[in-house]
């Protein structure tokens, strides 16, 4: 740098260089998604205790949007007067689920030979320890069985359908009024729990399903810490490809004491290795040994 303090002066330095400050979130957007999350404690508060409340919160179907920009009044409800009561109206997500399995379908019958079953593969076993499936918006909504859709079938892997929760939205509140939050695929990371620390009590909070976000060893001590503190009764935690480590892996290990209701922990697809691994065996284990 050439200047009047000679050729080798320093520019001023600040936290926005060498690289330009971070673009804010739409303002109209944070307000309307946030809106939603505070309906939604309101009305989980009015609610009798024994309901079952479950939030859940996922991008759009890319190649359903107009069938979900349509909606209903009738998610999840039995049609009155319908010859078989126990039956689900005929709603937006049935519309949408047939819609996922007819473009399944058609993918499988592009990629086998010609003559060959297009029928998925059957699953050799299906885990739904502690009901988890049903707190599983991807399960109870769109439809995925590991028959007819997967979840590649559902969420597609691609940078068209990445979504990012803007920090200034708070979930937090979620947790100390619903059965179980489902927010999965929003590049969530520790900053968005942070004030999970204010939620000192979780009276109802059965399921969490944080999978395919980003919270990372930080983000597993936040949740986790926050979970003890509140004394919840948790049973199930969901935490698939959220690039924990083995720090992360130890600490969710020191704070299955404190969690007794706990019995059932989703963590594959991250990057537990080895010190992980036995940290989480032992701790599940009793910390006991071999016999000698």
């Amino acid at each position: 740098v050439n200047d009047e303090d000679g050729p080798l002066a320093v520019l001023g330095m600040s936290n926005d260089s060498p690289f330009p400050p971070p673009k804010h979130s739409n303002n109209a957007h944070n307000t309307a998604i946030q809106a939603q999350l505070n309906a939604a404690k309101r009305f989980f508060e009015a609610c009798p205790v024994s309901t079952q409340l479950r939030l859940s919160m996922v991008p759009a179907v890319l190649g359903c949007e107009d069938l979900l920009a349509r909606g209903d009044h009738a998610v999840l409800m039995a049609v009155p007067g319908s010859e078989r009561p126990n039956a689900m109206t005929v709603n937006t997500f049935n519309d949408v689920k047939l819609r996922l399995q007819e473009r399944a379908a058609k993918k499988r019958r592009r990629r086998q030979p010609r003559g060959a079953d297009t029928a998925p593969a059957r699953p050799l076993y299906v885990n739904n320890i502690n009901s988890q499936r049903l707190h599983c918006c991807f399960r109870s909504l769109y439809g995925k069985d590991e028959m007819e859709l997967e979840h590649s079938d559902i969420v597609a892997n691609t940078r068209k359908s990445s979504v990012s929760l803007p920090l200034e939205v708070d979930v937090t509140q979620s947790f100390g009024v619903a059965t179980s939050v489902d927010f999965q695929h929003l590049d969530m990371g520790p900053a968005h729990l942070v004030k999970l620390r204010h939620v000192v009590e979780m009276p109802v909070l059965t399921h969490v399903n944080l999978n395919h976000n980003r919270l990372g060893d930080a983000g597993v001590e936040l949740l986790f810490r926050a979970l003890v503190e509140a004394q919840c009764s948790v049973v199930h935690v969901a935490l698939a490809s959220n690039a924990i480590g083995d720090e992360g892996a130890a600490y969710i290990a020191s704070s299955l004491g404190g969690l007794p209701r706990l019995t059932s922990l989703e963590l594959c697809d991250n990057c537990i290795c080895e010190s992980g691994s036995i940290a989480l065996a032992e701790a599940i284990g009793g910390g006991m040994g071999p016999p000698e």
